[in-house]
């Protein structure tokens, strides 16, 4: 081979890899120097060709060089969008909600758990005051005499993240829910006791100290994340569009073959559930059946909720992108969330627990029914607290006497 030929050679391989590479990673230099040093290479190796090739090698240079020189012309500055939680209300755009999370640092740390909280402390959330007992849990007043009591159990999501004035947590709506909806003989009190943090482990370790002071009749159990130990994925199901790339042209070209191969790939994931024997020997089931039987051995009997997160696996791919800004992990954790679904009627037929349906209307609503991938709108504690309130009319009915008023 000529010295002429091995240059031309290397010319057109390295240009291309420069080209491909330095848009994939975002790098405007490379990008440019790549597309000229291809188009070059293309216009000179393919001189004296038949005509055919030599038209086609041509087409290609010039496209080639028109996508380095677009990106020459100034982009239309979008403005800044303004913080916002909602899908609908930031038009989809996740800059969005990461700018007001960005905002909201301290609450987001507190609603993880990774800010520890003491009993009887007062802090602001959301510009709300909030007041915990001497259990670490939302000050509530004390239930009237003779009372069934329902105490929730959970983490942020129950403990809930109100931001306006009359917003309350599920619990809260729980109560009026059923105070609103059943002629009951006995007074129903329903008890918040969710706590950012708190797991299923420490709930069925420490149960004497964490659960039997609030004396319940009926356990509601609504887990956080942490029920999902052992059901996620093990390969990756983060996006595999990342924001930068060096030309917008081709990044709009791309863009649509990205996201069906990301819903394609969480669609693979959700089909792919482990087995019924596998699920039951996962840690989050070791963690319930703790619990479940701490709460037997106290003669309480238990409901079972599902958890509902912004993300399912009919979530729109716009709305999982834009949760994903904040939750990275928001795919993984549908598919887990899912293999938890499957899980709790496993563990409810073998420890005689109530096991509640997913709410479809609720589960994936991540257009207006979440603030996070976890915590709930006000419109989602609306809606989850109606679900639950139906789905407990048996147990409601056995233990204070209650009918659906008509």
């Amino acid at each position: 081979m000529s010295t002429r030929a091995l240059l031309l050679l290397v010319g057109l391989i390295g240009g291309a890899e420069l080209f491909v590479r330095g848009h994939l990673a975002g790098s405007a230099p490379a990008f440019h120097a790549g597309a000229w040093i291809l188009a070059a290479s293309l216009v000179v190796v393919t001189r004296g060709r038949t005509a055919w090739l030599r038209r086609a090698a041509e087409v290609v240079a010039g496209v080639v060089v028109a996508l380095s020189l677009a990106e020459l012309v100034p982009a239309r500055v979008a403005p800044a969008p303004q913080p916002s939680f909602s899908f609908s209300a930031s038009g989809g755009d996740p800059e969005a909600m990461k700018r007001f999370w960005d905002e909201h640092e301290r609450e987001r740390k507190l609603l993880r758990g990774e800010t520890p909280l003491a009993p009887a402390q007062r802090f602001s959330l959301f510009g709300r005051d909030v007041e915990l007992d001497s259990l670490g849990l939302r000050r509530a007043d004390a239930p009237p005499e003779g009372a069934w009591r329902i105490v929730v159990v959970g983490d942020a999501a129950t403990f809930g993240a109100p931001q306006n004035e009359g917003e309350q947590p599920w619990p809260e709506q729980l109560q009026r829910e059923i105070d609103t909806g059943y002629t009951c003989a006995r007074r129903v009190a329903v008890r918040n006791a969710g706590r950012p943090g708190r797991t299923l482990q420490s709930l069925g370790e420490n149960y004497e100290i964490e659960v039997d002071p609030l004396a319940p009749d009926l356990l509601v159990v609504y887990p956080g994340i942490d029920a999902f130990d052992g059901l996620v994925p093990g390969d990756s199901l983060h996006s595999t569009f990342p924001v930068a790339r060096a030309s917008r042209w081709l990044t709009a070209l791309e863009r649509p073959l990205r996201e069906r191969a990301d819903a394609r790939h969480l669609q693979a994931a959700l089909a792919a559930t482990p087995p019924p024997e596998q699920l039951k020997r996962s840690p989050a089931a070791r963690r319930y059946r703790r619990l479940l039987l701490e709460a037997r051995e106290h003669g309480v009997d238990v409901a079972l909720v599902p958890v509902a997160l912004a993300v399912a696996g009919a979530t729109p791919e716009p709305v999982v992108r834009f949760h994903e800004s904040v939750w990275p992990e928001a795919r993984a954790l549908a598919v887990a969330n899912y293999n938890h679904a499957r899980l709790l009627p496993l563990l409810g037929a073998a420890y005689r627990a109530e096991v509640i349906a997913p709410d479809d209307d609720l589960d994936g609503a991540g257009r207006d029914g979440f603030i996070d991938l976890v915590s709930f709108t006000q419109q989602g504690s609306e809606r989850l607290a109606r679900h639950v309130s139906h789905a407990l009319a048996p147990l409601l009915k056995r233990g204070a006497g209650c009918e659906p008023r008509v």
